[in-house]
């Protein structure tokens, strides 16, 4: 999903152009909405005129087997 979301902005470094404010906006909009909130913890989206900033914290189950 976040690869998906991404897709506006890698298409503008491949023209070395910089994202537009409203590009920025854009995926912070569909990045609150879009991303799944399940195992959610928290999630942190600032979107100014010439930077984006993502940080989201999630908890996922695991299993460790250690050895003895």
């Amino acid at each position: 999903m976040a690869d998906r979301l991404a897709i506006p902005l890698r298409a503008r470094f491949t023209l070395r152009q910089h994202p537009s404010g409203g590009a920025l906006a854009g995926v912070a909009e569909e990045w609150r909405e879009r991303m799944p909130s399940a195992g959610r913890l928290g999630l942190m989206v600032n979107a100014a005129r010439a930077r984006l900033a993502i940080v989201g914290t999630r908890a996922a189950l695991a299993t460790f087997h250690f050895k003895t």
